[in-house]
């Protein structure tokens, strides 16, 4: 079936979907997105995503501390101003 091993919680998931090959993987498209609009500072809200773009001033290396967990620093500039940003567990910013 597939040249590769899979978890039982994979071959599940893909059961799900009705993917039985390598074919029905690459060729299954999903019915929906994820879209993302920019969101202007000061119209934010608890507990929703935000999405803006800007340029980031500087950044720092990741530091890794405990078990499989990190913290990335960088200064990002938006609108004129600096905004100093901190992401935990997020090693692929780096």
């Amino acid at each position: 079936m597939f040249p590769f091993k899979l978890t039982p919680k994979r071959q599940a998931y893909l059961k799900e979907l009705e993917l039985e090959n390598p074919f029905d993987v690459v060729s299954y498209f999903p019915r929906t997105y994820n879209r993302y609009n920019l969101t202007p500072l000061g119209k934010e809200q608890h507990d929703l995503k935000v999405v803006i773009k800007g340029e980031v001033k500087r950044k720092e290396r990741v530091v890794r501390f405990g078990r499989n967990k990190s913290l990335f620093k960088f200064t990002l500039i938006y609108d004129e101003n600096e905004y100093d940003i901190i992401c935990f567990n997020r090693d692929y910013l780096e």
